[in-house]
């Protein structure tokens, strides 16, 4: 076996960083790979900014193939920065091949492209054409039959558009064909001149992608990768899709699970039914009607006005699958993106319906939200479509007693990577912090308390300051306005430099705050969840007592997380404040984690 550490800046060789316990990056590496020799599972607990992803990578240079799932899709543009321009791990002698899977709002469509068309529906807006644009042959709607929207076709396609709405019994795949970049992924073969099927393994068995002989999307040549890379890189949305949806994704030997704790706590198959989900559907549908067609209108017309008018979480019954299955069949005669991936999910659903809990919400968008409060189901059926070995690795794993009785896993390997915070975290306190909760604020007496206090950790604090945003219920009225407003802008001038003090919901995760970017969090109020999460409030009855240990470490993680922003080397130091006592008595038993002063 080939040395087993490989990470090289410019063709030099970087040696393993070495950890608080003495351990250093190459010993985990072995240590992960000797319990994969015992466990299909293994959870590696390392703080952020401690080279996980590069302890990932070497284990899977050694196990063959992998997937990584990222959390974010900034955090997916940071690894192709750093493994496509900066850093390069060696197996056998090459490069590792390391691809990156992304959604078809990426890339720019080449077909519209050539012809110079211009599409203004709300995906375009006149601007740049992407894969993602609804008119396109490959994605535009077809329904029993027949053209349902407009197409973008070039003046010289086989077919014009009015040429295909006069056409009966016209199919999906006739229109797509008419890109010449077209280039899909089926559990079938495209037996067809111009393409050349190409087989792989999926988790779903058999799959092809059909290859373009002469041109290839940008968005479909990059599943070439699931036939020839050796890493698949995918953020974690995409992931969930490819693993518990399409089933599309290569089988392989290894799949790693970056922040995946998050992971896991979002791991429920939401989907959610809006009003005017309900109304596509039913204008996507040709008339005249069948009777069947008819019948199941009909039902989710009115079904869905009587799910709004409960306004709380319930399990499902007869009305509710009758529901689904009718709402099922529609989205089934509609032969376009959007609906086929609404489908999926609905799918789903009602494989767990047993299982399932759901809440109509009757507010400016009326919608209604299914999910399975049940964490271990959905667990066992993402295993079941995932690779040999699962490697899940965290700053914040769940608490194992946590994962043994809300996800069911008990046999599973555990590898302690760095676990303390690096550099110095200076705890400091305002003069009168007070003890938060949603009750007590509000009392007009504790809002003017808190308010003080806050105000005074902002003034007092080390510039630049970030106020991690827990609820904007909790802000002064003129500062909640300001923080609502441009988050993404203000975050911008905030990493550059040009903002001094910054509120935001957004950078709990996945943001590198280090060194004179950032000299002090301030933490709004202890992290506790919000019980008022229909999500929450089903697994609330569904876990009884375990629930609220899973309560418990829900905020512990985001307290810890929320920290772990600012300080990413023994030399980094930031100052950490909050008006709320119970941020106190919390980072009490953090202490030799958070390394704090």
């Amino acid at each position: 076996m080939e040395k087993r550490w490989s990470l090289y800046k410019e063709e030099e060789l970087l040696d393993p960083l070495r950890y608080s316990s003495g351990k250093n990056q190459a010993d985990l590496v072995k240590e992960i790979i000797d319990k994969f020799n015992e466990n299909d599972i293994v959870f590696l607990e390392g703080m952020v900014g401690t080279g996980k992803s590069a302890v990932a990578l070497n284990i899977a240079k050694e196990l063959g193939r992998a997937i990584f799932s990222v959390s974010t899709k900034p955090l997916q543009d940071q690894y192709v920065e750093d493994y496509e321009e900066d850093l390069t791990i060696y197996k056998n002698g090459e490069p590792l091949k390391i691809e990156f899977i992304k959604g078809r709002n990426n890339f720019e469509c080449p077909y519209v492209r050539e012809s110079g068309i211009e599409c203004n529906c709300y995906r375009c807006k006149g601007a740049r054409t992407t894969a993602d644009c609804s008119h396109l042959p490959c994605s535009v709607s077809i329904v029993d039959g027949e053209l349902k929207s407009s197409v973008l076709l070039h003046e010289e396609a086989d077919l014009s558009e009015s040429e295909l709405r006069e056409r009966e019994n016209l199919s999906k795949l006739k229109v797509a064909e008419l890109c010449p970049y077209w280039s899909p992924l089926y559990n079938f073969p495209l037996e067809k001149d111009g393409f050349s099927a190409r087989e792989y393994q999926s988790v779903n068995g058999k799959s092809f992608w059909n290859e373009r002989e002469e041109k290839t999307c940008p968005f479909f040549s990059q599943f070439e990768s699931y036939l020839n890379s050796d890493i698949i890189v995918y953020n974690s949305m995409m992931y969930e899709i490819e693993s518990l949806y399409t089933e599309r994704k290569p089988m392989v030997d290894l799949e790693i699970i970056d922040e995946a704790d998050l992971f896991l706590d979002n791991l429920n198959m939401k989907t959610r039914i809006l009003e005017r989900t309900l109304d596509r559907t039913i204008n996507s549908i040709p008339s005249p009607l069948s009777d069947k067609e008819k019948n199941s209108i009909e039902i989710i017309n009115s079904s869905f006005n009587d799910f709004l008018d409960k306004n709380e979480v319930s399990e499902f019954n007869r009305e509710v699958n009758e529901f689904l299955s009718s709402l099922d069949y529609l989205l089934g005669r509609i032969k376009e993106d959007w609906a086929e991936k609404k489908q999926l999910k609905i799918e789903k659903v009602l494989k767990f319906s047993d299982d399932a809990s759901f809440i109509g919400l009757d507010e400016e968008n009326k919608k209604i939200s299914f999910f399975i409060p049940k964490p271990q189901k959905v667990l066992e059926e993402f295993i079941s479509n995932s690779g040999e070995k699962i490697l899940f690795m965290s700053a914040t794993p769940h608490s194992k007693k946590v994962l043994r009785n809300v996800f069911g896993l008990d046999d599973f390997g555990y590898v302690k990577g760095e676990t303390k915070i690096p550099g110095e975290l200076r705890v400091k306190t305002p003069n009168n912090p007070i003890r938060l909760t949603s009750n007590r604020f509000r009392k007009q007496e504790v809002r003017e308390k808190y308010h003080k206090a806050l105000e005074e950790c902002i003034k007092k604090s080390e510039k630049p300051a970030l106020i991690h945003i827990h609820a904007y219920r909790y802000l002064p009225g003129e500062v909640r306005k300001e923080a609502k407003n441009s988050q993404k802008r203000h975050i911008e001038k905030f990493k550059k430099g040009e903002k001094e003090i910054l509120f935001s919901t957004k950078l709990k995760r996945g943001m590198d705050l280090k060194g004179e970017k950032c000299r002090s969090v301030i933490i709004q109020k202890y992290p506790y969840p919000n019980l008022g999460d229909p999500y929450l409030q089903a697994l609330k009855k569904r876990l009884g007592n375990d629930f609220w240990d899973y309560y418990e470490d829900m905020a512990r993680r985001d307290l810890i997380q929320q920290i772990g922003r600012v300080v990413r080397s023994e030399d980094d130091w930031a100052e950490i404040w909050s008006p709320d006592r119970k941020v106190y008595e919390k980072m009490k038993g953090l202490r030799r984690t958070l390394n704090l002063y």
